[in-house]
């Protein structure tokens, strides 16, 4: 009885073997096949694939124990990724197989990815069908650097991937119209890249209204959120406009805003400058001396100008004409105007002279 129970335990596992083999011989002989064959991979898996491939993709610095389980679990980009840190030929081999019946199973970023792999490795043309694969799948980026590829300011592609929402692609629509000056097609797609907060479309929107729509409240909204989105030129010309009337009502108040924002937030030179001299005519004299001496830090002429003359008329500080000269060098340094320091000079500033004379 003894000996039966094990003969049928053995009969059962030679056969499950046997059966396990058998898949995945045939698994991997389609895996391997070359031409339309493919492995197919059920939903899950596609699902599995595409999260590993978006968290890759936003993510850099993930550890080399991360990719090594997710390799393993059969995600080509992590294989890919790997493979960068230990250049073994082995992995590449693995990753390019994965990705490739990954894209033939329609996951697009696949494809995307492929694409990227073969335009760097110098092989436009196997890029190229992988970018039309992506594109055709609905990757806006696909389609982007299909349009790239193809060095067509406006085509189908590009046009496509502004419709998948590729706010890049949108941007370049935009300013290939800009430049023909049709400037209603370029606002229609510059707006559409804003919204994404694009920087370089808010900025030239606001310049298309500002000089050839002549609409000036729309040109503060788009300056405005140019200078959100960290656009020191726009937060100073923002800042200009209300600090000289020009164009709208005058306003230090929101001028000052403007430039602070660009001093505190986007460390520009003249944005401290001109905050320091807000804050003097304010008579807000602490403030002013902190902003100014940050502007002439930062290497803005003007502020180490304004911080000189202050010294040499004794105003907030005592007269101290040595310091006042060595602000006045800073100042001529980092590029005021030689018609300035004349100015000074026929104003009676002897210092001013003296590097008038240099």
């Amino acid at each position: 009885m003894f000996r039966l129970l094990i003969f049928l335990l053995f009969s059962i596992l030679f056969f499950s073997c046997g059966e396990v083999s058998k898949v995945a011989t045939a698994s991997k002989e389609k895996f391997n096949s070359n031409g339309d064959k493919k492995l197919s991979l059920p939903l899950d898996k596609k699902v599995f694939i595409g999260k590993c491939n978006e968290y890759l993709m936003e993510n850099k610095n993930v550890s080399e124990y991360l990719l090594n389980y997710l390799c393993n679990q059969h995600c080509g980009y992590s294989c890919l990724n790997l493979y960068h840190l230990r250049k073994s030929q082995t992995l590449l081999n693995r990753a390019l197989e994965y990705m490739s019946n990954e894209c033939e199973n329609n996951i697009k970023s696949s494809c995307l990815i492929l694409g990227d792999y073969f335009l760097k490795d110098n092989k436009p043309d196997k890029a190229k069908s992988y970018f039309i694969k992506g594109c055709n799948l609905n990757s806006g980026e696909a389609c982007y650097k299909l349009s790239l590829i193809n060095k067509s300011p406006v085509d189908e592609f590009l046009l496509k991937s502004c419709n998948l929402g590729f706010f890049k692609a949108c941007f370049n629509l935009g300013a290939y119209y800009y430049k023909q000056k049709d400037f209603d097609k370029s606002v229609k797609f510059l707006e559409k890249s804003c919204e994404k907060n694009l920087l370089k479309a808010c900025y030239l929107l606001s310049k298309i209204y500002l000089k050839d729509k002549k609409d000036i409240d729309m040109a503060i909204q788009y300056l405005d959120k140019s200078c959100k989105l960290n656009s020191s030129s726009a937060c100073l010309y923002i800042g200009y406009m209300y600090y000289s009337g020009k164009e709208v009502k005058k306003d230090k108040n929101k001028a000052l805003k403007y430039f602070k924002y660009a001093c505190d937030n986007l460390k520009s030179s003249k944005g401290c400058s001109l905050t320091g001299i807000i804050y003097y005519r304010k008579r807000d004299y602490i403030n002013s001396v902190c902003y100014l001496n940050r502007g002439c830090s930062l290497k803005d002429g003007s502020g180490c100008l304004s911080l000189s003359l202050l010294l040499i008329k004794g105003e907030i500080f005592n007269k101290n004409p040595r310091l006042a000269m060595d602000y006045l060098k800073l100042a001529k340094k980092y590029g005021v105007d030689r018609d300035i320091l004349n100015y000074l000079c026929k104003s009676g500033l002897k210092a001013a002279c003296k590097e008038e004379e240099e």
